[in-house]
């Protein structure tokens, strides 16, 4: 039964925090605007309580707030002085005397809410529940469709004038046929021409071909002659190179040798520069673990809060 006391305020927290989650997607159905809402408030020791109306505005964007005032209870001379409230686990100061705006989540949902008093003899933070009516909010209207646009009336033709164009293209139909026929014979004469034409130039050109040709082969045995030439120089500048290579061997595998040296050094280095962080985060984690649970046994965090 103890346990149960005391982790009950952080089972109704946990529990808070997932239905306002499930709650939230639902904010945006009401409409923008400032409206008059009714507050109901529960918990706390009698003496406080929130006034049963308050003002809820809505933003554009979806977001809630709600204005809130506390009052006495009735038959109480006490005080209502409340330094801050916390929602959510934020902190809210008053906007003036004892009133407060903050953040809804849902409507007609209760919502846990914490207020810090100083009435007592030491500072008391006292844990409430908050209910915000939609009963006069309006809900957001859906766009509405745009009307698709009436197909025009196609108009009527006329019989009289598609006779007059079936006459009238008939008579141009006979006179393009006797137009084809001439054109007919005028392309079979201009096809001819064009035929002898290309015998003679594709004869032309087979004659320049085989003058290139003969050309071409001439160049090639000028040009092997050369490249003989340069392959007899290119042995002996070969020789002389080689040997300056092998030289330059030796000392690059003298400097590839400290490299590797160097980078080995530098690879263990950074080892340990990345195993010191994980030690010393794990080191911190059992740390605050182990305070946790002291205070968890010790009565500290968990434990019953103390009525008004």
């Amino acid at each position: 039964m103890k346990l149960l006391k005391r982790y009950s305020a952080i089972i109704l927290l946990i529990v808070s925090i997932v239905l306002m989650s499930f709650s939230a997607s639902f904010a945006n159905e009401y409409a923008p605007g400032t409206y008059t809402v009714s507050v109901s408030c529960e918990g706390g020791a009698g003496r406080a309580s929130l006034a049963s109306s308050g003002v809820l505005y809505v933003e554009a964007d979806g977001s809630m707030w709600v204005q809130v005032n506390w009052i006495k209870t009735n038959g109480n001379s006490g005080s209502t002085e409340f330094t801050y409230m916390i929602v959510n686990g934020v902190t809210y100061y008053p906007d003036y005397g004892q009133t407060f705006t903050v953040p809804v989540s849902a409507l007609d949902t209760w919502i846990t809410i914490s207020a810090m008093t100083e009435a007592m003899s030491e500072p008391h933070l006292i844990d409430y529940s908050m209910c915000i009516s939609s009963y006069g909010v309006p809900v957001a209207s859906a766009p509405e469709p745009e009307p698709e646009p009436e197909p025009e009336p196609e108009p009527e033709a006329n019989t009289n004038q598609n006779s007059n164009a079936q006459n009238s293209n008939e008579a141009a139909g006979t006179n393009a046929d006797n137009d084809d026929s001439s054109a007919q014979n005028s392309e079979e004469a201009e096809n001819e021409e064009q035929l002898e034409e290309d015998k003679s130039s594709e004869e032309a050109k087979a004659k320049e071909d085989e003058t290139k040709k003969e050309e071409k082969k001439k160049d090639d045995k000028s040009s092997e002659k050369k490249s003989e030439e340069k392959t007899s120089e290119k042995k002996t500048s070969d020789e002389k190179n080689t040997d300056k290579k092998s030289d330059g061997d030796k000392k690059e595998s003298a400097t590839t040798s400290d490299t590797t040296t160097i980078g080995a050094i530098k690879t263990e280095a950074e080892a340990e520069n990345k195993t010191m962080p994980l030690v010393i985060g794990g080191i911190i984690v059992c740390a605050i673990v182990g305070v946790i649970i002291y205070l968890f046994k010790s009565g500290k965090i968990g434990g019953e809060s103390k009525n008004e």
